[in-house]
């Protein structure tokens, strides 16, 4: 996922599952992290482990979106590389 914003040439950062805003969206929907976590199936605190990480599978980004009933684009960041 990483390379999502390679354009031209260019690097633009690393693309990163963003904790600030999947919390910020579950918190508009009155959810904490755990509660995503159980609705979109996952293993216990699985969602912890994902904070920052450039691993995350694309199909993991749509289940959290779709519990938190927005688009993966929205949740996540460019971090600078």
């Amino acid at each position: 996922m990483s390379d999502i914003l390679n354009r031209g040439g260019v690097h633009m950062g690393k693309t990163i599952l963003s904790e600030r805003k999947v919390k910020s969206r579950a918190a508009l929907m009155g959810m904490n992290a755990q509660q995503i976590n159980n609705e979109a199936g996952f293993g216990p605190n699985y969602i912890y482990r994902l904070w920052g990480s450039e691993a995350v599978t694309l199909a993991t980004i749509n289940k959290i979106a779709s519990v938190l009933k927005c688009d993966a684009c929205d949740l996540l960041d460019v971090e600078p590389s």
